[in-house]
């Protein structure tokens, strides 16, 4: 009986595992230890705590958080028996075993993009008015920052500038601070009071307030982040691209009459980096019939895509020959070409 007992908690912690590598490892990850402002999960309090109100917090949300409600009574996109998997993990299982699930899965988030700023650079803003705050606050930026706020604080498509004439002139610190403490409503800003002392972010509000004082070069560009290729990655990306891409550019990526070859060097050479595709598959690009899928595959999914292409560069031919017929495996087309 005991052997019984047993072997349903490792088989539960293992369902668990699977469910927390679908669904939160993005933010919280791989092993529990929190990205962002995301607390981690791998602590005594979650070991050790009630499981009734912890079954609670995960599936009905936690108030004044950025934690979205799981269970599928709530709106969210789990069943009963998914969180209860999931909190057997997070109680009885071992954080290195859950690391790996999401490895093989090919599910593994994105380290933090951080850039380090050069000494020379902190150097010289500790010369400024202000400039210890300054200097303080773009280590911070750097750290915590700059994955959505951009290079210098310019912005990117996931977050406005912060530096930003309009915003120095029309500033209203208490607002500013709110913000970055608690969050902006129905925006990607989370809440960072969990992670940033009350000092960190009064520096990072000077920042804005007094960024056209710092070298126009003091953030620079975070490095390139490849995405992680794995067999589970790439048996995904396959059967995405088959369903979804296929129809328009061909089984192999050759081409066809509604969409050009990507298994081609033109195409590699114009698209060097896999943030560049990435983007390309997300967004989408105007004026043409490349649609964005950024609505309809999540970003796992469009990274495995990404990867499954790649895979063709060492080999993509100088020229290629468009597939004149329906793709093999290519069905009816993807779900937004069916009349349906």
């Amino acid at each position: 009986m005991e052997t019984s007992r047993l072997d349903l908690l490792n088989h539960q912690i293992v369902e668990g595992q699977v469910a927390y590598a679908q669904n939160c490892a993005l933010c919280r990850g791989a092993a529990g230890e929190g990205l962002g402002a995301s607390p981690s999960l791998d602590n005594p309090r979650i070991r050790e705590g009630d499981y009734g109100t912890l079954y609670k917090v995960v599936a009905r949300s936690l108030f004044e958080t950025a934690m979205p409600a799981w269970s599928i009574t709530e709106g969210g996109p789990l069943n009963a028996a998914q969180l209860e998997s999931i909190l057997t993990m997070l109680q009885f299982g071992d954080w290195q075993e859950t690391w790996a699930m999401v490895f093989e899965m090919g599910l593994m988030p994105h380290e933090p993009v951080t850039v380090e700023i050069s000494i020379e650079t902190i150097d010289s803003i500790r010369l400024l008015p202000d400039g210890e705050k300054l200097a303080n606050a773009v280590t911070t930026f750097g750290a915590y920052c700059i994955a959505c706020h951009g290079e210098n604080g310019l912005g990117t498509e996931l977050a406005p500038a912060l530096n930003n004439p309009d915003l120095r002139a029309e500033a209203d610190i208490d607002m500013l601070t709110r913000s970055i403490s608690q969050g902006v409503p129905s925006t990607l800003m989370a809440g960072w009071d969990g992670v940033l002392t009350t000092n960190e972010v009064d520096d990072l509000v000077t920042l804005i307030l007094k960024w056209d004082t710092l070298p126009v070069d003091a953030i620079p560009a975070p490095p390139e982040q490849p995405i992680v290729i794995t067999e589970q990655l790439l048996e995904a990306g396959a059967a995405l691209f088959t369903q979804n891409c296929a129809w328009c550019h061909g089984s192999e990526g050759q081409g066809t009459r509604r969409g050009p070859a990507i298994n081609v060097q033109s195409f590699f050479e114009k698209v060097t980096t896999d943030a560049a595709a990435t983007q390309i598959v997300t967004m989408g690009i105007p004026d043409t019939s490349m649609p964005s899928w950024g609505d309809r595959l999540s970003t796992s999914e469009i990274e495995a895509i990404v990867a499954f292409v790649r895979q063709w560069e060492p080999t993509a031919p100088l020229v290629a020959v468009p597939e004149t017929g329906r793709p093999r495996g290519g069905g009816s087309g993807p779900p937004w070409m069916r009349n349906e």
